[in-house]
């Protein structure tokens, strides 16, 4: 059964609302539409959103719901573009923009047949037809991106502040709310701000940058204001987005799906650009799912896509989960896997396992880049200052104290009191069954349970770290011992 010319427009007009309504509904997703052009579209309203769509992403904008209804202006209302919207299957795009791009051929093809009938044309026209019928439907915007091994550039791997912060990457810091993450964000980037040397007191090579700051759960005036000036800070690097304008007169907050293109704008504007906060990154996430592993990834790429553009670092801030003891440190990362998979770097903040205080802390190497650095202590104090206008405030400072030897396990599983003196109990033992030189792992897994120190329950590469031992397999061996660091 042939179609009609009257179906077969309605159905091109169906496939056009569809790629539109997909593009709209996840603007990253425009690789998979890029072959299209504004003639593959029938109706005059699907040219000029197409238009407007494929502008914005030649500009690197996010063709997203907001700037393009800005770009089309008042010919446009918001509930026209939502009703594109309406039913779209957005995993079936690729079907749709191949579909698009047939119904658009044949319609060529149909207009080349009706002037073929025409003898005075048909000898210019049937080369057009030829070409048309051998052409394929994928082109090269839709192929795979090969380069040759001997065809790229190898260059270095670039750190802002080595081995901890990458240059060109994304970064993901977890932890509880009560581990002083984000003043230790306010802190790295008073430090960005004026050069200064990094925590372990390594020098800063890069010199003074500015800083981005997304931080809506802390008062800019009251609370990072008086931080950053109190690290050091440059009050002119620093550039705090409070919102996104909704109208002349109201304001919503960032919402990354839709205002990428607006943070990556404000970025370009700074030549000296150094790092963008974005604390905690779960407030920015609008309407996608946290735990939704390809809305997630889908926010996060343009972010690692940002950074390398730029040459900066970004910096997510998220909270953990409540995952059982013992959990992989990277999958107590709370939210979608693609916290962690798209960050180049990965670390966790939790108790300062060697101290009581509640206000020590340590930032320990969940995933390195290029070269794992110590794990580094760090306190924070309420200081007594009088601000610029002269009132006296009370302001949380960081102090960092060193290295340590915690893990990333160490943080996102922190032992009580009780365990750490059993911890410590278990390690004067361990050291005592290791004088003699070294002995199978599971034998003094053994020995220590049978002295009353489950290492099930207990944290053992704790109480091998306090004990000064270490595990590996010997030349020889087909299981692991345990050895007193000392006596190699």
């Amino acid at each position: 059964m042939t179609t009609s010319p009257s179906d077969a427009n309605d159905i091109a007009v169906r496939l056009g609302r569809n790629v539109l309504g997909a593009l709209l509904l996840n603007p990253e997703r425009w690789r998979e539409a890029c072959s299209l052009t504004v003639d593959d579209f029938l109706p005059s309203d699907h040219k000029k959103i197409f238009a407007v769509i494929k502008r914005l992403n030649e500009q690197n904008c996010q063709a997203d719901m907001g700037s393009v209804l800005a770009e089309l202006g008042n010919t446009f209302s918001a509930s026209s573009l939502g009703d594109l919207m309406d039913g779209v299957l957005t995993p079936n795009l690729p079907h749709y923009v191949r579909c698009l791009r047939k119904a658009s051929k044949d319609r060529r093809l149909t207009h080349l047949f009706e002037r073929a009938l025409n003898l005075d044309e048909r000898q210019t026209v049937l080369p057009q037809i030829k070409a048309e019928l051998e052409a394929p439907l994928d082109t090269e915007a839709n192929q795979l991106i090969v380069i040759r091994g001997d065809k790229a550039a190898e260059k270095p791997l670039r750190w802002m502040w080595k081995p901890y912060l990458p240059i060109g990457k994304l970064v993901h810091f977890g932890g509880n709310s009560s581990q002083a993450k984000s003043p230790v964000t306010v802190d790295l980037a008073a430090r960005i701000s004026i050069g200064a040397n990094w925590p372990d007191d390594t020098p800063n090579m890069i010199g003074s940058r500015s800083v981005i700051l997304l931080n809506v759960e802390d008062d800019l005036e009251d609370t990072i204001l008086p931080r950053y000036r109190l690290a050091g800070g440059d009050k002119t690097k620093l550039y705090y987005v409070k919102g996104t304008r909704a109208t002349a007169d109201s304001e919503r907050g960032v919402i990354l799906a839709e205002d990428m293109h607006k943070l990556t704008n404000l970025a370009q504007s700074f030549p000296d650009l150094g790092l963008i906060v974005i604390d905690p990154i779960t407030n920015y996430l609008g309407s996608s799912k946290m735990n939704a592993e390809e809305q997630i990834r889908a926010l996060l790429t343009p972010l690692a896509s940002l950074a390398s553009k730029l040459g900066i670092v970004v910096i997510t801030v998220g909270h953990f989960n409540r995952r059982e003891k013992g959990t992989d440190p990277l999958h107590r990362i709370m939210g979608a896997a693609a916290f962690t998979g798209v960050a180049r770097a990965v670390y966790t903040f939790g108790p300062d396992p060697d101290e009581e205080n509640k206000y020590c802390h340590v930032m320990t190497v969940a995933r390195g880049c290029g070269g794992e650095g110590s794990a580094l202590r760090y306190r924070t104090e309420l200081v007594q200052d009088h601000c610029p206008d002269s009132f006296s405030t009370e302001i949380i400072r960081v102090v960092w104290t060193g290295k340590s030897e915690a893990t990333a396990e160490d943080s996102v599983d922190p032992a009580s009191f009780r365990d750490k003196a059993q911890e410590d109990e278990a390690a004067k033992l361990l050291r005592e069954l290791l004088r003699e030189g070294k002995r199978p792992a599971k034998d003094c897994a053994e020995l220590l349970k049978a002295e009353g120190y489950d290492l099930d329950k207990l944290n053992a590469s704790r109480v091998r770290r306090k004990a000064g031992a270490e595990s590996k397999r010997f030349s020889g061996d087909r299981f692991n011992s345990w050895y007193l660091r000392s006596s190699l």
